[in-house]
């Protein structure tokens, strides 16, 4: 769960504040009219349940389609700076999409959004970033365990070679699994072969550009992995041993933004306007060239590196030929552009630690939330500002 379960949806956020604005007011003015009654104060709530009653039905709007986004599915993720915020258990994924079944849902194709007014009543969608090996060796075969279809979105630089898949849960040998590492060619075809997880693009390097001359930090040997884009960005070709050591051991780490969607700050001048979609258009169209061309079929849908797009940077995906793209703030829903894919962080740490009882509650929440049942949000609102409580203390304290 992250900030954007706050302000994902206007829709929502209207509705619920105003649900919040009329029950305070309602109560509060309650409160005071009878004051002076025998248990008065108690009497206000009569009025604050009156407009719950009245406001009951405007906080149901049905036709939702929450898309849950995972990254990594690993029993070992030590080896990702960012592990905490986006590595579940494979436990927690299963008990996920065991919840998910219990819960009433479908889980549907990415691909099956495109006809929104189509799909079943209680539909979801999953999606993976980044090419984890663990995609492989965990979610692959969990996903096949329970028929459920999902997305792999993969960076071309994080590609690694070879042809030979490795072993899995579903081998029965969990002890000598890898855990570290992204998926390669053999495995990303294998799974796309499946029918059941499709490969998309998210861009070649993940990367991000100097937006600025101001120096925020300087790497060392100990935050070098946290500032991961600085080694990529001075990696050339494939990047997916970047985590092993160093290339750039010693360096000035300069405010940034996300290649894609920020211009690129140098020395001799920022980039121009006319540079800056030059080179994303370059990097979309090689995406979706080279992917395609390994998987032997169209790749069709793009997502943004860590969530980050605008405007501009969709209408260039779709110049590159994509057909859909990631980073929407909506729910959707069939009135809403099916070029646009909004999604819902899925993790299993509600409150900032691995609580499985909690867990289960906060996604039920998610899936409640995002089909249109508004009140969810007094479930996981709270839960949101406790984690990003939790995050802040880590972060202070210099933990990943």
């Amino acid at each position: 769960m992250s900030a954007a379960v706050l302000r994902h949806s206007k829709r929502r956020n209207r509705r619920v504040a105003l649900w919040f604005v009329a029950v305070l007011a309602a109560g509060g003015a309650g409160a005071v009219l009878l004051d002076d009654l025998p248990g008065g104060r108690w009497l206000g709530l009569v009025p604050a349940a009156g407009v719950v009653l009245a406001f009951h039905r405007w906080m149901f709007v049905p036709g939702g389609t929450p898309v849950l986004n995972y990254h990594s599915v690993s029993d070992d993720p030590s080896w990702l700076p960012w592990a905490w915020g986006l590595s579940v258990t494979p436990a927690a994924f299963e008990r996920h999409l065991r919840t998910i079944r219990r819960a009433g849902y479908t889980v549907v194709k990415l691909s099956a959004l495109r006809d929104r007014s189509a799909l079943p009543r209680r539909s979801v969608a999953i999606t993976l970033d980044d090419g984890y090996l663990d995609n492989w060796v965990a979610a692959f075969p969990l996903l096949e365990r329970h028929g459920a279809p999902a997305t792999v979105f993969v960076s071309l630089d994080f590609i690694e070679e070879g042809e030979e898949p490795r072993p899995t849960l579903a081998d029965g040998a969990p002890d000598g699994l890898r855990w570290d590492g992204y998926l390669n060619r053999g495995e990303l075809r294998r799974m796309d072969a499946s029918g059941l997880v499709a490969i998309e693009a998210h861009g070649t390097d993940h990367g991000r550009v100097p937006t600025g001359p101001r120096v925020v930090d300087r790497l060392n040997g100990k935050n070098w992995r946290k500032h991961a884009w600085v080694q990529w960005r001075a990696t050339p070709g494939n990047k997916a041993g970047w985590y092993r050591e160093p290339v750039v051991p010693e360096a000035e780490v300069r405010e940034s933004g996300g290649a894609l969607v920020a211009r690129e700050w140098r020395p001799e001048g920022s980039e121009s306007e006319a540079e800056y979609e030059s080179r994303v258009l370059a990097t979309l169209t090689r995406s979706k060239t080279e992917l395609s061309e390994l998987l032997g079929r169209e790749v069709e849908v793009f997502c943004w590196p860590e969530n980050e797009v605008h405007d501009r940077a969709r209408e260039l995906a779709l110049e590159a030929g994509f057909a859909e793209t990631t980073a929407g703030r909506g729910e959707n829903r069939p009135e809403e552009d099916p070029r646009v894919i909004s999604r819902v962080y899925s993790g299993d740490r509600p409150f900032g630690w691995r609580w499985a009882a909690a867990d289960t509650l906060a996604l039920r929440a998610k899936l409640g939330l995002f089909s249109g049942n508004y009140y969810w949000w007094l479930v996981l609102g709270p839960m949101t500002l406790v984690r990003q409580a939790v995050r802040h203390a880590r972060k202070a304290m210099g933990c990943a």
